[in-house]
């Protein structure tokens, strides 16, 4: 049975419901078609014991077990929000489901029944502005340990805390929300150093989720350091990654992301500065657009999108600044692949293994960071996701040492005497740019005890190791 003249997108629609024998059912329908063949359904399942969320084409979509007694009353409540639906189940105050899905957006509303004969009573339907519910997912605080970290903003979600190399504790991560009231919070806490905290605030709304990550090093740890990863996402599920905003999953062997403006996800526990990262990408929408994200520390980042709608390969910056664009025309469910090289201020896009860059810009706006995932305004696949650090192997490198009359070692420092016409960079092992000057007297170096690179470049095609 349908309701006349009714569509519904986001609204409450709750019956009262008794069941009048055993192994029936009683099921309130929504957002359906004019024949109810797509739709949403709750059914009151006494058969198998579950009040149960569906979808025709039938798929089950959640369950939650339930047993009823034949000739009682039930009160059903369903509030659907743009893909979030809850079912409330007796007058709850906390739903007994609570599940995201975007098939259906909007629809009829209907009654049905299986196996028996079912009384509904107290049908109402309230839609659009009979519903108010807070959106606010953010956080008024975020502390380690009981003090605040130092730079905090409610819309920055991802934080960096340093503590020193002897500590064998893991610091307690707390946070204060700022709908105190509504809104609901889970903090998962580091387990190990280095290791990160994951934060999760979502709003009364049901829909307004907001991930936050407190990533907890050591003081010693150069913070571009990382060991690469590749992701293949063959096991079926997200390990590893932290959703910040958007509907995120892994239907088998890949990571899909969903959103209608802008759906991120987060790499846990790497940072990075000079690195190749690179992904295949699927965009499985008539418009929108799949992107690597790196140097992040949430709020601002680079970015390499894969603009369907724009038909650009876009390099950007945020807050929002386009750097540099190529014209592409994309195709719906075709793979692509696209490879980042960033080099200090040097950043090169490298589309479909092609040999020459397709984006090559310079930037010095942010030199490290996390790497992310993001989709906009539809859904695209992520594949094959993977990062490592550059190696510093330049062109003409040779072991042997010149120059021996140039380094002078003063009260145990190490001073480089360097000619007008030279440019030296000083790296780690892991090829973390330390030092870089172009002077025509003594430097004092001042490094940490350790094994450095020193490349030497006197403008002559002689590049020196020392």
């Amino acid at each position: 049975m349908t309701k006349n003249e009714v569509i519904g997108s986001d609204f409450t629609y709750e019956a009262d419901i008794k069941l009048t024998a055993k192994n029936a059912a009683g099921v309130l329908a929504f957002r359906g078609n004019e024949d109810g063949s797509n739709s949403y359904l709750v059914a009151l399942d006494d058969a198998s014991g579950v009040i149960k969320l569906y979808k025709f084409p039938y798929l089950s979509l959640i369950t939650t077990p339930q047993t009823f007694t034949p000739d009682s009353w039930y009160h059903l409540k369903v509030v659907a929000i743009g893909q979030n639906i809850k079912i409330y189940f007796n007058n709850q105050t906390t739903p007994g489901i609570d599940f995201n899905d975007v098939t259906y957006t909007s629809g009829k509303f209907g009654l049905n029944v299986w196996a028996s004969t079912v009384l509904f009573d107290n049908v109402k339907i309230s839609t659009g502005v009979g519903i108010s519910f807070n959106n606010n997912a953010t956080l008024a605080d975020l502390k380690v340990e009981g003090n605040s970290i130092s730079g905090f903003s409610p819309e920055k979600i991802a934080y960096s805390v340093l503590v020193p190399s002897t500590s064998t504790t893991v610091p307690f991560v707390s946070a204060v929300l700022n709908d105190v009231e509504n809104a609901t919070l889970s903090v998962t806490q580091a387990t190990s150093i280095p290791g990160t905290a994951n934060i999760t605030v979502i709003a009364q709304d049901g829909v307004s989720i907001k991930n936050y990550i407190v990533n907890i090093k050591y003081d010693n740890e150069p913070t571009a350091q990382f060991q690469p990863f590749n992701d293949t996402f063959d096991n079926g599920g997200i390990a590893g990654w932290t959703i910040s905003s958007g509907t995120w999953s892994n239907p088998g062997t890949a990571l899909q992301g969903n959103s209608i403006d802008n759906g991120q996800i987060i790499k846990n526990d790497i940072i990075g500065n000079n690195f190749t990262y690179e992904a295949d990408i699927k965009l499985t929408t008539n418009s929108g657009a799949g992107i690597l994200s790196f140097r992040s520390d949430g709020s601002v980042n680079y970015l390499v999108a894969l603009d369907k709608s724009s038909s650009l390969i876009k390099f950007y910056k945020l807050p929002y600044q386009v750097l540099q664009t190529v014209p592409y025309t994309f195709s719906k469910d075709v793979w692509y692949h696209l490879k980042i090289v960033a080099n200090d201020k040097n950043i090169k896009v490298y589309f479909n293994n092609n040999a020459t860059p397709a984006i090559d810009s310079n930037d010095a706006t942010y030199v490290r960071g996390q790497f992310g995932l993001f989709v906009w305004n539809g859904t695209a696949v992520f594949d094959n996701v993977k990062a490592s650090p550059l190696a510093v192997t330049p062109n003409g490198f040779v072991e042997k040492a010149s120059y021996t009359n140039e380094w002078v070692l003063k009260n145990n420092s190490l001073f480089f005497k360097n000619n007008a016409s030279s440019n030296v960079n000083i790296y780690t092992l892991l090829g973390v740019k330390v030092k870089e000057f172009k002077p025509s007297l003594q430097v004092d170096l001042k490094l940490k005890k350790g094994i450095y690179i020193v490349n030497i470049d006197n403008k002559s095609d002689t590049i020196i190791i020392r």
